[in-house]
């Protein structure tokens, strides 16, 4: 069966709040060769270096100096990037910087 012809026959049973007619014709193409798995394959990449304990362990350092410069922090914490850690401190443990202190949002 041809994917516009499956394309047709969705539409005409689920109306117009189906998948896109390139959509099908993508997962068309992936059934047809060997791929029979719905289900999202692992990713590749190495794993992640963020941890929960390396994430509590920066909070417990910003806890005893609140004036800590991010260069500072980094040489604490060598083992990952000064854009991983900025990353760590913004973005998990939310803090912001207030008048040369850090405070969480």
């Amino acid at each position: 069966m041809k994917p516009a012809e499956i394309y047709r026959q969705l539409r005409d049973v689920y109306g117009e709040d189906v998948m896109s007619e390139g959509m099908v014709r993508k997962w068309v193409r992936m059934f047809s060769g060997s791929q029979t798995n719905v289900h999202d394959e692992n990713q590749s990449g190495g794993p992640s270096l963020v941890t929960d304990d390396l994430v509590r362990a920066v909070d417990k350092k910003i806890q005893e100096n609140r004036r800590f410069t991010m260069t500072t922090l980094s040489d604490d914490f060598q083992q990952i990037s000064h854009s991983l850690l900025y990353k760590i401190v913004t973005d998990r443990l939310g803090y912001c910087k207030l008048c040369s202190r850090w405070v969480p949002k």
